[in-house]
């Protein structure tokens, strides 16, 4: 976490361990670490669209991902629902 100032860091400090791929032996963050701001993707972009959406009453949660996205539906993945996504319990391996 940082807290700065146009000229002045005011506050630094890392918390947190890197994850569970590491187990038990997770490593600590620390405050130099350099994280893939491509992260930050998903919850600032996809998830807000995609709730912008539900609240404006044209797509509900239930629905099936390859609706809206027509490639979706390749490979046995035409069952996944939106909210399947959004919770990351779709079933769809992560290639990191």
């Amino acid at each position: 976490m940082g807290i700065a100032t146009s000229n002045a860091t005011i506050f630094k400090k890392a918390y947190g361990t890197i994850g569970p791929k590491y187990g038990l032996y997770s490593p600590p963050i620390t405050v130099d670490m350099k994280f893939d701001l491509g992260f930050l993707t998903e919850p600032i972009g996809i998830n807000s669209a995609i709730m912008e959406l539900y609240d404006q009453g044209k797509i509900a949660m239930t629905s099936r991902a390859g609706l809206i996205f027509v490639d979706f539906n390749n490979n046995g993945k035409g069952f996944i629902t939106l909210q399947n996504l959004l919770e990351h319990n779709s079933g769809i391996q992560s290639y990191i």
